[in-house]
């Protein structure tokens, strides 16, 4: 399959201090490869290709939302240098990635600097990148900046097929009811040792990340290799007890609704993972799961 980059930075809205609410958008054809800046770019050579933004600051505050959705959140200090990438998150046709900065202590002073990029196979090996969008040099905080970013060649992820709702008391219930069948599932599982569950456990999750980055899913051999060692383990579990977090009540949680109302993130109130599960060495825990509804039911997506 041929690979080029066919990438449409769209709407760059600055909604800073300085600039006006109702600026009209311009627009940046980036259809050609050449007309991006290509800079050179350290990082790992995994993934077959990449969006992502890159930070460097002093006493600055950073979030990122990709689609509405929260993806990165991070506190620079001393002139930090972090990438992200959010392959994950980023749907076929127009994305909105939306950068969110403020400065973290009144009483200091800040920098910050940052772009939106995309690579190519091609761009990862040869450790460079293509420039979609550079942060102007005289930011001033607090500022949000809207960058939108066509895709075309993403596939179909199934985060991005959740319908909206009406996130009720009834809907919540309903969910909740999942969450609780989950543990209830995992609870049993680890108590009988079926490392045939435990083996596929979260591969659907896994297959949509290895999708999104252009990367092999999991062959029959993966699971069938972690079914073998999660047999060794449980064999010498005989006696050993099943730890599972009790049962979950609507007081417990959190519901966060993003993505026009068709994503919700799950958390706990205390800040602790949703479910763990452990019995021996073997271990296994969700923290802050993102739920959709597909037809009608609950399905766990992230």
């Amino acid at each position: 399959m041929s690979w080029r980059l066919i990438v449409l930075a769209v709407g760059l809205i600055l909604s800073g201090p300085a600039c006006a609410a109702d600026n009209t958008p311009t627009v940046v054809d980036l259809n050609q490869e050449p007309q991006a800046p290509v800079v050179k770019a350290t990082g790992n050579l995994e993934d077959q290709q990449r969006y992502g933004l890159s930070f460097k600051g002093s006493n600055v505050r950073a979030e990122v939302r990709v689609n509405d959705m929260p993806v990165f959140f991070k506190i620079l200090r001393n002139n930090e240098e972090v990438t992200t990438t959010y392959n994950e998150w980023v749907q076929r046709g127009l994305n909105v990635v939306r950068i969110s900065l403020e400065r973290f202590d009144d009483k200091k002073p800040y920098d910050v600097s940052f772009s939106v990029f995309y690579q190519s196979p091609t761009q990862i090996v040869t450790d460079e990148r293509s420039v979609l969008y550079t942060s102007r040099e005289d930011i001033l905080l607090p500022l949000r900046q809207d960058v939108g970013v066509r895709a075309p060649n993403m596939p179909q992820l199934r985060v991005w097929q959740a319908e909206s709702v009406n996130l009720d008391d009834e809907e919540k219930g309903r969910l909740l009811e999942a969450i609780n069948s989950l543990r209830l599932r995992l609870r049993e599982a680890m108590a009988k040792g079926d490392n045939t569950y435990l083996a596929t456990f979260e591969k659907p999750l896994r297959d949509q990340v290895d999708m999104a980055y252009g990367r092999p899913v999991e062959s029959a051999a993966d699971i069938l290799e972690r079914r073998k060692k999660l047999l060794e383990q449980f064999s010498s579990l005989v006696n050993a007890p099943v730890d599972v977090t009790p049962e979950l009540k609507m007081t417990d949680l959190v519901f966060d609704q993003y993505a026009e109302g068709r994503l919700v993130r799950v958390s706990r109130t205390d800040g602790t993972p949703l479910i763990q599960a452990k019995r021996g060495p073997v271990e296994f825990s969700i923290d802050r799961p993102v739920y959709g509804s597909l037809g009608g039911i609950w399905e766990r997506l992230r």
